[in-house]
């Protein structure tokens, strides 16, 4: 169904799709209008349509081959699948990151469901990761482009499982690891480690501009550390670098205030997200979805090299 689709407006990063009826369902919008204002803008809000989880589904699972479910605390199952997940259910304000931005099973797409909004607070955070690397000062923004994050973590029993094929693998389990396993996968005194290095700018999977967005924010000023991520060698990424990104994430960040029916698509690849205070948890009901773009060039290519794309990853 053609569905007139507005672009982003002043103080506004993201596209809006609104129905022509109150009775118009979410994945009755012309699909291809959809794709091309998502390729172009990165960001979309549906506002206005009728909203069940079920229709949440439906309306990712149009554009998803295939889903990731987020293991991270705090968090309720909407669907039995657990594919349907709330956001964090606690009050902390969050700084801006991409979802699973340390991981290389990161998805392409991040979907948000508004199906109770806060009356005060608890905005989300939207922030273009191409808009903050072209606000970056040329000497941060060569010295990103010529390094890597590296995300080294201790391996749990379902990271074994997902890419040692046993959740208590033995040593000799390294010997078979699949060619195309994006992990440096170590053993010290017994236990397994994996290291996974990417470029700390990239190009989003629908532009040819760089763009930042990376776990880096959300670990030195919610986490605190600042040995997750290192660049590549090992070495601390430079205070001031971090606060040059917060600076100018922050002032190119959009807080997007919640109605009741909201659905938010939003290029994981290229978009940060994060939120603002939460007075009231209980009042504040968002839903998330995490998926791989069905419509993504090179797909097939994608699919081989990548097998979490095709056999949902047990993150």
């Amino acid at each position: 169904m053609k569905t007139e689709i507005t672009r982003p407006e002043a103080g506004v990063n993201y596209a809006v799709i609104t129905p022509q009826n109150a009775d118009q369902a979410l994945n009755s919008v012309d699909k291809q209008d959809v794709i091309a204002a998502f390729r172009e803008h990165g960001a979309i809000l549906f506002r206005g349509f009728p909203l069940d989880h079920e229709s949440f589904h439906a309306l990712a699972a149009a554009y998803c081959s295939n889903f990731i479910v987020n293991r991270a605390r705090g968090r309720e199952n909407v669907s039995p699948d657990r594919r349907i997940q709330t956001v964090n259910l606690g009050h902390e304000a969050f700084p801006l990151h991409p979802e699973m931005s340390s991981m290389p099973t990161r998805p392409d797409i991040a979907w948000f469901a508004c199906k109770s909004p806060p009356l005060v607070g608890g905005e989300t955070l939207l922030c273009d990761g191409i808009a903050v690397v072209a606000g970056l000062s040329e000497q941060t923004r060569e010295l990103l482009l010529e390094r890597s994050f590296r995300y080294r973590t201790r391996m749990t029993p379902e990271d074994c499982e997902l890419w040692l094929g046993s959740k208590h693998p033995e040593a000799t389990a390294l010997a078979g690891l699949d060619e195309h396993c994006p992990l440096d996968i170590t053993i010290e005194d017994g236990v397994f480690y994996s290291t996974y290095t990417t470029p700390a700018l990239h190009k989003p999977m629908f532009s040819d501009q760089y763009a930042f967005g990376s776990f880096l924010l959300f670990a030195r000023n919610m986490q605190g550390w600042k040995d997750f991520p290192t660049f590549e060698d090992g070495s601390e990424v430079p205070a001031a670098v971090c606060d040059e990104l917060k600076q100018v994430s922050d002032t190119l960040s959009v807080a997007h205030q919640w109605q009741a029916g909201d659905v938010l698509m939003v290029d994981n690849t290229r978009f940060l997200h994060g939120r603002n205070f939460v007075l009231n948890s209980k009042q504040r009901v968002i839903w998330t979805q995490f998926g791989y773009a069905a419509f993504i060039p090179g797909l097939d290519t994608l699919l081989a090299t990548q097998p979490w794309r095709r056999t949902t990853p047990k993150h």
